[in-house]
């Protein structure tokens, strides 16, 4: 009976994360373009729905979802390109974060836990599928490593994207890890006595 709690609760994480990844992801592309002086064009979501300025189905291009703009400078789209990756991975920090916080039912924090392996590895995706000739989750997704063509737009120096994403990396997981470990330790030691 466990088990198919666990796995519900983990199936629900991850629609979550990929619902809410997909709006932080285009929010934060959208964001920073708008704070730039761009004036948003079109927004899509798959299967090719065009959800703005109005409703219409176009050809589906295997993206997940986009956000069309007026054009910006190089180094301005530069920030807009890594800010959908970027913003995702910032969150998962703050979800481990607040997986912390006692007042969440533990399985509240393993749909928290699998929320935030989505959104962290949102940019690792991008980063590391898309150099493979993948999509940047496996089988959806954009196909060009847009975080790095956007890093590379602000600075020259790929070895310190790559540098970043290993550190991301490492440091993401290993925190991730810690909590789990910390939400099981919680589930073993507080069960209702049957």
């Amino acid at each position: 009976m466990l088990w198919w709690r666990v796995c519900l609760v983990v199936v629900v994480g991850c629609f979550v994360g990929a619902i809410g990844g997909m709006f932080i992801h285009e929010g934060g592309h959208g964001l920073v373009a708008w704070w730039n002086g761009a004036r948003i064009l079109e927004i899509g979501v798959m299967p090719g729905i065009v959800v703005y300025p109005s409703c219409k189905w176009v050809k589906w291009g295997g993206w997940v979802a986009y956000i069309r703009h007026t054009s910006l400078p190089v180094s301005q789209m530069g920030w807009v390109s890594l800010a959908g990756s970027g913003s995702t991975m910032l969150v998962s920090y703050v979800l481990v974060w607040l997986m912390g916080w006692r007042r969440i039912l533990p399985w509240g924090r393993i749909v928290m836990w699998c929320v935030a392996m989505i959104f962290a590895w949102d940019i690792l995706g991008y980063s590391i599928f898309t150099q493979l000739g993948g999509r940047h989750f496996w089988w959806i997704g954009g196909t060009s490593p847009e975080p790095l063509n956007g890093f590379r737009k602000i600075c020259s120096a790929t070895w310190l994207y790559v540098v970043l994403m290993v550190l991301h990396a490492l440091c993401f997981h290993g925190l991730a890890l810690w909590r789990m470990r910390n939400i099981v330790h919680h589930m073993r030691t507080h069960q209702p006595s049957t």
